[in-house]
């Protein structure tokens, strides 16, 4: 509304006169005063954010907690981002910057990050040449750091950014570059037939026509008329994991996790017989060797699990997309008994679907007349086969 705008144009105001402020003569729990500025955040109560954020800003001594002083003032920037105060986002977005490279330097992703928020506030305002600068602060770091600490994610939206501000200071070689770029990762991350990817497909089709390349900018958008037919011809039904991957470490596989998620959904959704099936195992079995994000403990009775060999290529796989998808869901990477019990029950579901393609597996057959008989008794067989699987892992160490 009008009085909510008035409002926070005025305590913007205040805040730019006033980014860092002496501590308060009573004591404050920071801690709490952080939760509650996330909490109104995530409700949409900047007013209320910004506020809380500076009554936890004057709480802090010159030089304590650099780490929470500059993340509070990333957050102000971002509420007043969001209520179209750009040019006074910026503003805080450098002090914020400011206040966490004098304390951390400038060759970390939470650097490139807060610099590419900059950049973004400075294209808002349309004051581009200046966000082009503060993109190549977030360039420089992605380009020099090999073994950057961060999300793919993040790496994609600071070339995005980057793009849109060469292309709007006419450096339009640098805008396709950028742009490419974050295309790839972006293929990797949501695939090529999501609709995050293919509506960025455009802006690639626009750059290239800026530059003067009509022949380019045409079969970006053939490519992106013919991604949208095969996406409703499939009706969405589509696995979307790069054709080849090779995975050599632990950085390479977190390119892959989100891929590695979609393929552990394709495989216990459908049956053995789909067209992608072979291609999904594959991801799954290279992603779990070379991760850190997920450890899975095999015995026997999981390493053998059929009566043949077609039977243990049919089911380990669902095994592991089991365990895959609750780390990846759950952020725990541990072999516990939460994730034991339910990659065993995705097992057990695509066995249910799927035995009348490979044929019965007298193990898990076992398994499903024990939960329906006696379901305590089934867990109690569950948790026998898993710790069986931990005092193995156990003798090996």
């Amino acid at each position: 509304t009008t009085t909510t705008m008035k409002t926070f144009s005025t305590l913007a105001l205040f805040l730019l006169v006033s980014l860092v402020t002496t501590a308060t003569s009573r004591p404050v729990d920071v801690l709490r005063l952080d939760s509650v500025a996330n909490q109104q955040f995530a409700s949409k109560q900047y007013v209320d954010a910004v506020r809380t954020r500076q009554q936890l800003i004057a709480s802090l001594n010159p030089g304590d907690n650099d780490s929470l002083h500059a993340f509070s003032l990333v957050q102000i920037a971002r509420c007043l981002s969001r209520e179209e105060l750009a040019d006074s986002a910026a503003t805080v977005g450098k002090q914020a910057l400011y206040v966490y490279s004098r304390a951390f330097g400038t060759q970390s992703m939470d650097y490139a990050i807060i610099a590419d928020n900059v950049s973004f506030y400075l294209l808002q305002a349309k004051r581009y040449q200046e966000a082009v600068s503060y993109s190549e602060k977030a360039l420089a770091v992605i380009n020099s750091v090999p073994d950057l600490t961060g999300s793919y994610v993040d790496e994609s939206i600071i070339l995005v950014h980057a793009a849109e501000n060469y292309n709007a200071v006419g450096r339009n070689p640098l805008a396709i570059a950028c742009e490419l770029r974050a295309l790839k990762l972006m293929s990797d991350i949501y695939g090529e037939h999501s609709d995050t990817y293919i509506d960025e497909l455009q802006f690639l089709s626009k750059f290239f026509a800026d530059n003067g390349d009509k022949e380019k900018a045409g079969q970006t958008d053939d490519t992106i008329t013919r991604l949208r037919k095969e996406k409703k011809d499939a009706g969405g039904d589509v696995l979307d994991i790069p054709a080849t991957v090779k995975m050599d470490s632990p950085r390479e596989a977190e390119r892959y996790r989100w891929a590695t998620l979609r393929a552990c959904d394709y495989y216990l959704s459908h049956y053995i017989t789909a067209d992608h099936m072979a291609e999904a195992a594959s991801l799954i079995a290279q992603w779990v060797t070379v991760t850190d994000e997920v450890t899975v403990t095999l015995d026997s009775s999981l390493l053998d699990l059929g009566n043949n060999q077609q039977q243990s290529l049919a089911y380990l796989p669902a095994f592991l997309a089991g365990c895959c998808r609750y780390a990846l869901q759950s952020g725990e990477k541990d072999f516990s008994w939460n994730m034991y019990g339910t990659a065993m029950a995705d097992l057990l579901n695509f066995y249910n679907a799927n035995a009348p393609y490979t044929g019965k597996v007298d193990s898990l057959e076992k398994l499903i007349a024990a939960y329906a008989k006696n379901r305590d008794q089934f867990v109690d067989n569950l948790k026998q086969l898993y710790n069986r699987a931990m005092d193995g892992r156990k003798q090996q160490r």
